[in-house]
């Protein structure tokens, strides 16, 4: 896996991480900003933005590639590659932002984070 940017002791990889984590030595810290499983940008508010400013037309939707429920899946895949790669010492930022709403996604995700990497 080629790196998408470093410097100073600093390397940066942009990619899937499920295809970038196991070829990683073991790490400091991984931060990741997965799809969130809310099908943002299809059809939504986030889509019609402008146009709910009253800036213009809404553009065309452009949605997230695995943003809809097989975020879950796609989550509880990388969790094992996450724990393997930071070896029990690592941090891992995740990005995982807004409520629950009728589906309480991020309360459940770190359920599941926790029974991956056990949390204290």
């Amino acid at each position: 896996m080629k790196p998408y940017y470093r410097k100073r002791g600093v390397t940066i990889y942009h990619g899937d991480c499920r295809e970038v984590l196991p070829e990683l030595p073991k790490v400091d810290m991984v931060f990741m900003d997965p799809p969130f499983g809310h099908n943002n940008n299809n059809g939504d508010l986030i889509h019609r933005w402008e146009a709910a400013l009253g800036r213009g037309p809404a553009g065309k939707a452009r949605p997230i590639a695995n943003d809809g429920p097989e975020a879950n899946q796609l989550l509880r895949e990388t969790l094992p590659l996450l724990k393997n790669v930071l070896g029990g010492g690592g941090c891992c930022c995740c990005c995982c932002c807004c409520g629950g709403g009728p589906d309480p996604q991020f309360a459940r995700w770190s359920l599941w984070m926790d029974e991956v990497m056990q949390f204290v």
